[in-house]
């Protein structure tokens, strides 16, 4: 059996590698030199786990990764080409041929796979702990959209109408609302993950502003007298107030003088600005502070209303199945409460999980990586252990899913 391959750029004293790499720039082919690093470099392979968020691209980096490895068993350029790019002086057929044998003797311990597959497999693992059914299963997206649409019907069904009512009044922050069912299941499907992972206090109504003693009519009044002192910004001061009086608070502070005058400037249209119109335009900016924090905590607790009543009847529907966003959920909140949970995963599962290569991270979220950093952290980097990621911010297209590319940028 031959030695492992001497790998100069595989260093364990320092084995963090971040990669922002933009859309075609060959994120996967990094990631593959990255797991035949570790390979050439004597790693057991159930000890590498590679996550991305399909499948397709999982079966993308398992060809990617035997596909070089067969390239360079065949070709002599490729062999070079290989050893240049995992950082060896130079790779021996043989050892190509060594370490594709040794993959493919372990194929069934290889962890190439989706972020959800593996939380799934760490569930499976842990039922009990989790507090799961014994049998559960995942559901499919059908399923999912027919559970959803059933549990929003029989929060509609178990509520009194004027319970309803002033949910929906709050949540449209006091609009009209053409389809109740479309507003709630918007919510539902964009606020009930963060719903289920924060505390009801988090959830509490904004405090709202003191409001100021002069009224709003009064300061209107004033500046349409200051509108005719000032002719050459009537037509502004006139377009602020009336966007003002068609009760649009946040259109007010979006253009115009009042705009100006609440990022805290003094001038528009290279003008400099009456101290008098400042300050009275202040006084109407203080009105409009309170209207829009008003209409915040109108949506927050209709949202939160409404988000309740929902997880009580998807509590009851779901049975034994569960969504990937319901494992990782079940999975956090384990972590989240026992820091030993995560370092006996690995024992439970018969494998270490030393050496972490995610992809696209830029779609990550927050609970994921709740999960992902318990797991990584669980051992001290350092020494037989290591960690790489790549992702483009620009590229992130999960955020329906609560995916952060804030979490990919602050590594």
């Amino acid at each position: 059996m031959s030695a492992p391959v001497s790998v100069s750029r595989y260093q364990l004293s320092t084995p963090l590698l971040w990669i922002s790499a933009s859309a075609g720039s060959g994120k996967t082919y990094r990631l593959s030199t990255r797991y035949l690093e570790l390979l050439f470099a004597g790693v057991p392979v159930d000890t590498i786990v590679a996550t991305t968020f399909t499948r397709k691209a999982a079966g993308e980096i398992f060809d990617r990764v035997l596909g070089r490895l067969a390239d360079a068993i065949a070709n002599e350029e490729a062999r070079r080409e290989l050893a240049e790019a995992i950082g060896a002086v130079s790779l021996e057929k043989s050892q190509c041929e060594e370490v594709m044998a040794r993959v493919l003797r372990q194929l069934h311990r290889l962890r190439i796979g989706t972020i959800d597959s593996l939380f799934a497999q760490i569930a499976r693992c842990h039922s009990l702990e989790l507090g799961l059914p014994l049998r559960w299963t995942v559901w499919e997206e059908h399923e999912l959209a027919s559970l959803r649409e059933s549990a929003i019907q029989a929060v509609l069904d178990e509520n009194d109408a004027s319970a309803l009512r002033t949910i929906i009044h709050l949540m449209a922050k006091g609009d009209s609302v053409r389809s109740i069912y479309r507003l709630m299941d918007s919510a539902v499907e964009s606020g009930y993950a963060t719903f289920r992972d924060s505390a009801d206090g988090a959830w509490a109504y904004p405090r709202l502003p003191q409001v100021p003693e002069e009224p709003p009519e009064a300061i209107c009044q004033q500046l349409r007298a200051m509108a005719e002192e000032h002719s050459p910004l009537r037509e502004t001061i006139e377009d602020d107030l009336a966007r003002w009086e068609s009760g649009g608070a946040d259109e007010l502070l979006s253009r115009g003088i009042a705009k100006s005058v609440f990022a805290g400037r003094t001038r528009y249209n290279r003008r400099e600005l009456p101290e008098e119109l400042v300050a009275t335009y202040q006084k109407l900016i203080a009105h409009a502070a309170v209207r829009i924090v008003q209409l915040i905590a109108w949506q927050t607790e209709g949202t939160h209303r409404l988000l309740s009543a929902y997880d009580e009847q998807i509590k009851k529907l779901r049975g034994g199945g569960l969504s990937f966003d319901d494992v990782t959920w079940f999975v956090a909140q384990h972590v989240s409460g026992d820091d030993r949970a995560a370092g006996g995963y690995a024992f439970r599962m018969d494998s270490r999980m030393d050496h972490w290569l995610l992809d696209e991270f830029q779609d990550t979220s927050a609970l994921q990586w709740r999960v992902l950093r318990a797991l990584i952290t669980a051992s001290p980097l350092g020494e037989g252990r290591s960690f790489f990621c790549v992702g483009d911010a620009k590229q992130a297209i999960y955020g329906w899913r609560g995916g952060s590319a804030e979490i990919f940028r602050s590594i």
